[in-house]
């Protein structure tokens, strides 16, 4: 589904409910770190079509790994697989989803 999506990288189910995915993402000449954070907003529609799919996790972890000439940066994300299935739902609109997603950037 990752590839499907358009992203590169691993996802897996860990033993306290987290799935977790590791997304590498090239960042082309001049490009914006901000364009590997939207590749955060990929593998959440694909963690709405695993939970279709009847996979059961509790929170959904996500590392975004963009390498870049210049540097390298890493995003993280975590929501709540609640928070994002009312936002599937339409319960959740797209900025009361992003107020219960936690980022953390780190510039390397």
């Amino acid at each position: 589904m990752l590839a499907q999506a358009g992203l590169a990288g691993t996802a897996a189910l860990v033993s306290d409910g987290s799935l977790c995915f590791e997304i590498t993402h090239s960042l082309p000449p001049g490009a914006e770190a901000d364009s590997a954070a939207q590749s955060i907003w990929a593998v959440f529609d694909v963690a709405l079509a695993l939970q279709e799919r009847d996979c059961a996790f509790t929170q959904i972890e996500v590392t975004v790994l963009a390498r870049g000439a210049q540097s390298d940066v890493r995003v993280e994300a975590s929501v709540g697989a609640a928070d994002l299935a009312a936002f599937g739902a339409g319960e959740l609109s797209e900025d009361e989803l992003i107020e219960r997603v936690t980022y953390t950037v780190f510039v390397q």
